[in-house]
């Protein structure tokens, strides 16, 4: 029992009938601490562990070897891409021939070139002379229609890095479920406090409001009595042809976008919408800079990518979702994002090869994490791992094999090479038609001497498919932008409208990769009716709802958002998100979580005097030497409601010792601090140099937030309240902060 003895020819086939199509695819806070009980000396951290668990696993699964891996023919396109290259180059018909050929065949793919700084103009010069549609240019890169047989001359041009695969967006597949059936009007509308603000006049009057989705047929049927008439387009096509305007030309592709809108507009039914259907990552930059470019203060996407960055919130690429959404909020508009439906749908580990044969052992016997198919159609998969962006030479292959046959078939493997050169990445995408079947996802070890600290793997989409993988994880199921850490963005999970203190079990949980950020940011409630897509009456009288999934409880928080917005015109996108976390209904643990966020969505009794909101808290905060001598630059994820941060440190080795021996034995007599205006700093991830610090000595350096200068101020966010350092390279312990460090 053996797999095929060459790797490529059986899998181009499969691969260039996937990527032929490059489709948009449907598919209250923390208690206050007092200053008193952050002592340096006693606060430790503890991290949250998140283990696999098994479900329906077959008893017994071992896979064939695969062959060595060839060296690619051209080392700057994936793997997806070489192999179509090379099939192209083989199959085709040779210029100069009297043969016809076949444009089926070389059916332009959508890929992304990534380029050298200043060589961009040059590469999309020689694409549009040789006849390549280019479909968006950004500063270092360009996404362009490219028939496979250019492929390989393409990628070699001067200043081409590499040639990606275009992966298109995946809203999250919305989930069916059955309950009794309410009205049209979103049950959301009085579960998130939503109608006691329509009372008052909150209704989303002057606030303009984005959708980017998939799908918005039937939307002008339904303006003036389920969706707005204020409504401006921007539509995408999937083949070469430039952005248009008409609304008529984003009725495409099903409704997913449409019921999303009237969610959107059940909650704020006076808003202006605009809407927009982004097949690419580079049409997601364009539609998002379009639509803050009108004045939208809200944008909902109810969608996500696969998450090609090192999960720590940021990302080497500069076309990547997460800096689109951190340019939304800069360019003032708050982003709300679904959270995901991949909470069966991802495994979070390391690497095990118990019986050395190089495949990964989900457990002792298991090498196939399983999944069904149930039609003919698409499915893909991603993987990326802890690693070097930029860099990588830890070589991990994923395989999609089938493996309800006599011996298991291999389908379509994800084979990038990663050899510690530039442009390598650790992560691989695969995707294949395949018929009615079922499959596995499986980790094959191409080469790698050292195992990385930790995996994930998404069972990324099968097209109305299996929802889960027998290995899947209890948390860490965020993709891109959801992981995002910018304080203006908030990402969605999802509780059923019926049963609202338990969280629906598809529904992304966290923390982020990196452990470090609580995910989702709140949750709203999904299975709600529309017009668009009404309930289906069941012969036991039930009702089945299919508009359930994160992409229906996103819309409600968006429209939550847009009524904040009315009502407190002058709020930031982070005074807004900070906002409605502050005012969520307490679910699960005290505080926020990684099941439900800050809570349930709620807005507050709209006839009550507005408060005023504390401070969110700082977050990973880190601590290292400054260029001068006794200086620490200290930099933080911004607190979302902050105006104002208080930065500190305390001399653990003389000042400390000096204030807890004194009358008061009061530690904060030595915390010495700066208050600085947020509106100086970076909005992201602010840093700030600290200056005057004894050479040589052991530090223990915060920050603190604040809405006004004077009041109150919020501690960061457990468990890392302090970063310790010496400043400068003295060796040696303090035996103060050992084991307090985080």
């Amino acid at each position: 029992m053996t797999f095929p003895k060459h790797r490529r020819c059986w899998v181009a086939l499969a691969t260039l009938a996937v990527l032929a199509i490059s489709a948009f695819i449907v598919g209250c806070g923390p208690a206050d601490r007092s200053m008193a009980t952050m002592d340096p000396e006693q606060v430790a951290a503890t991290p949250e562990g998140v283990s696999p668990q098994s479900g329906d696993a077959p008893e017994q699964s071992n896979l064939p070897p695969l062959p060595p891996k060839e060296p690619p023919q051209y080392p700057n396109l994936d793997s997806n891409l070489n192999r179509l290259a090379e099939v192209a180059s083989s199959t085709l018909t040779p210029a100069g021939t009297d043969a016809a050929r076949s444009n089926q065949d070389d059916e332009p793919l959508l890929v992304t070139f990534y380029i050298e700084a200043g060589r961009v103009d040059d590469v999309r010069e020689y694409l549009e002379e040789n006849g390549i549609f280019v479909r968006n240019v950004g500063e270092d890169y360009i996404e362009a229609h490219v028939p496979p047989s250019q492929l390989g001359a393409a990628s070699e041009r001067p200043g081409v890095l590499r040639v990606d695969t275009v992966v298109p967006v995946l809203p999250p597949q919305p989930t069916s479920a059955n309950a009794l059936n309410p009205a049209v009007i979103s049950r959301g509308v009085g579960i998130h406090g939503a109608d006691a603000w329509h009372g008052v006049g909150y209704r989303g009057e002057n606030v303009k409001v984005g959708v980017i989705d998939s799908g918005f047929e039937g939307f002008a049927r339904l303006q003036g009595t389920q969706l707005p008439h204020n409504v401006v387009a921007q539509c995408y096509f999937t083949t070469a042809r430039a952005p248009s305007s008409s609304l008529s030309d984003c009725e495409v592709n099903g409704n997913h976008g449409t019921t999303v809108a009237e969610t959107l507009s059940d909650v704020a039914p006076n808003v202006t919408l605009y809407i927009a259907n982004p097949i690419t990552k580079g049409d997601f930059r364009s539609a998002s800079d379009w639509m803050t470019g009108q004045g939208v203060a809200v944008i909902n996407l109810s969608g996500g990518w696969a998450p090609l960055n090192p999960g720590d919130g940021t990302s080497p690429f500069s076309n990547a979702p997460l800096r689109t959404v951190d340019r939304a909020v800069a360019g003032g508009a708050v982003f709300i994002a679904a959270g995901g439906n991949a909470g069966r749908r991802v495994w979070y580990g390391t690497f095990a090869d118990p019986d050395g044969d190089r495949w990964h052992n989900f457990n002792d016997q298991v090498e196939a994490n399983h999944f069904t198919v149930t039609e003919s159609k698409k499915v893909s998969a991603f993987v990326r791992w802890d690693g070097d962006w930029g860099r990588e030479g830890c070589d991990l292959d994923l395989a999609l094999v089938r493996v309800d046959t006599s011996t298991p078939t291999l389908i379509a493997i994800a084979e990038n090479l990663q050899d510690g050169g530039a442009n390598r990445y650790p992560a691989e995408y695969v995707a294949a038609n395949v018929p009615p079947g079922v499959y596995s996802l499986s980790l094959w070890n191409a080469r790698c001497a050292a195992m990385p600290a930790w995996i994930q793997l998404f069972l990324w989409d099968t097209e109305g498919g299996s929802e889960e993988l027998p290995y899947h994880s209890p948390g860490r199921h965020m993709a891109e932008p959801a992981e995002s850490r910018n304080p203006g963005m908030m990402a969605v999970g999802a509780t059923h409208w019926w049963d609202t203190q338990q969280v629906a079990e598809y529904s992304s949980r966290g923390p982020t990769i990196d452990g470090r950020r609580i995910k989702p940011d709140i949750t709203g409630i999904t299975c709600n009716p529309t017009a668009a897509n009404p309930p289906v009456p069941l012969p036991d009288g039930g009702t089945l709802h299919t508009t359930c999934g994160t992409s229906h409880a996103a819309p409600h928080i968006a429209g939550l958002a847009a009524l904040v917005k009315q009502r407190f015109t002058n709020y930031r996108p982070n005074f807004i998100t900070h906002y409605l976390k502050q005012n969520a209904a307490e679910r699960g643990p005290a505080g926020a979580d990684n099941t439900w966020g800050y809570g349930l969505a709620e807005l507050p009794d709209p006839s009550s005097a507005p408060v005023s909101i504390a401070a969110g808290p700082a977050s990973n905060i880190t601590a290292v030497n400054g260029r001068n001598t006794g200086e620490a630059v200290i930099t933080w994820d911004a607190a979302p409601g902050a105006t104002h941060y208080r930065i500190g440190c305390v001399n653990m080795e003389r000042d400390y010792l000096r204030a807890k021996a004194s009358n008061t034995g009061n530690w904060r007599e030595a915390f010495l601090y700066f208050d600085v205006e947020a509106q100086n700093l970076d909005p992201i991830r602010p840093t700030y140099t600290f200056p005057g610090l004894q050479e040589g000595v052991y530090h223990a350096c915060t920050v603190l937030s604040n809405n006004s200068r004077y009041g109150q101020p919020t501690w960061p966010a457990p468990p890392h309240y302090w970063q310790y350092l010496t400043i400068t390279n003295r060796g040696g312990a303090c035996p103060i902060c050992a084991g307090a460090s985080p």
